[in-house]
């Protein structure tokens, strides 16, 4: 087969993937890997019977790069995924919290008095207040769930201590 031949089948039956590369002397790449449908990416870098690979840079454009010149690599598209999992879980669980009950929000049971309802909603006001956690770097995501719980606590609180008001005046 010719090298333009070879060159066209291995376009044809490859995947890029988004890789960051470590080399040696401490430089990271940014690019595009073609990887064989076949390979996994640890495969690909542990045959030995190919001591270079051809690499779309972001910064330089294509080049070749020794196997043996690569300290680290990094899919990029992994990193991306696990985050995107976790802010999905994330709006999960915000959209079941919005329609969720009261009592179930706060850990209580219905017919609870004030004190226990205070008491509660103390617990859960302090676990998701954003003040908490301002010395922390949080992803937006979560500093936006935290002010939604805070949100819904103090809604929840509301709703329960009027239900209890109520009940005392209809008695």
């Amino acid at each position: 087969m010719a090298a333009a031949d070879m060159a066209v089948w291995r376009r044809q039956n490859s995947d890029p993937v988004v890789i960051e590369l470590e080399l040696n002397d401490g430089a990271r790449l940014k690019g595009t890997l073609m990887l064989s449908r076949d390979k996994s990416l640890r495969e690909f870098f542990n045959v030995a019977a190919e001591a270079y690979f051809d690499f779309d840079c972001r910064r330089d454009g294509p080049i070749v790069i020794a196997k043996a010149s690569v300290r680290q690599i990094r899919p990029e598209d992994a990193k991306k995924k696990d985050d995107q999992a976790k802010i999905d879980a994330l709006a999960a669980r915000q959209a079941e919290l919005e329609k969720s009950d009261p009592h179930k929000l706060l850990g209580v049971a219905p017919g609870i008095d004030a004190e226990e309802l205070r008491k509660a909603y103390i617990a859960k006001a302090r676990a998701y207040h954003p003040d908490r956690f301002t010395d922390s770097d949080l992803p937006a995501e979560v500093l936006s769930y935290l002010n939604a719980m805070t949100r819904r606590v103090n809604a929840a609180y509301e709703l329960i201590g009027d239900t209890i008001e109520a009940a005392k005046k209809s008695k």
